[in-house]
């Protein structure tokens, strides 16, 4: 998958962004895992912005967009948490999802039968993209 507006879920991120959007680098915000069944979120920020909001969303500078992955296996993660910015891939497969976040110190890779995005949310911070944690 090359961009975020081709994962399954993406109807409000399609209307609030009114061109494609790649799947590239992202600013972790959570990694969360449920011990009690095979189910993994990512919750991140991206360097986009959306062009056309609605109105009531009001100003902002950072846009937070998450990923809900089902059936996962095959789970890898070092060196969580990390500072710095991750480059995702995304590739979808008859078998399923291949996910890999990686960075030069940190990885979260994985299989899961069904991935799914979920937001955008956005909101101000003081901080520019990629200077959270620093």
């Amino acid at each position: 998958m090359k961009t975020w507006n081709e994962l399954e879920g993406s109807k409000l991120f399609n209307i609030v962004f009114s061109e494609s959007i790649k799947i590239d680098e992202v600013e972790l915000f959570s990694l969360t895992l449920e011990n009690d069944q095979p189910v993994l979120s990512m919750q991140f920020d991206i360097p986009d912005l959306p062009d056309a909001p609605p109105s009531k969303w009001g100003n902002f500078n950072r846009c937070r967009i998450g990923i809900y992955c089902l059936s996962v296996t095959d789970l890898l993660v070092k060196n969580i948490p990390c500072e710095d910015n991750l480059r995702i891939v995304i590739e979808h497969s008859s078998e399923g999802f291949f996910v890999k976040a990686s960075n030069a110190a940190a990885l979260i890779e994985f299989r899961a039968s069904f991935v799914s995005l979920s937001g955008p949310s956005v909101y101000l911070c003081e901080e520019e993209f990629g200077a959270i944690g620093r």
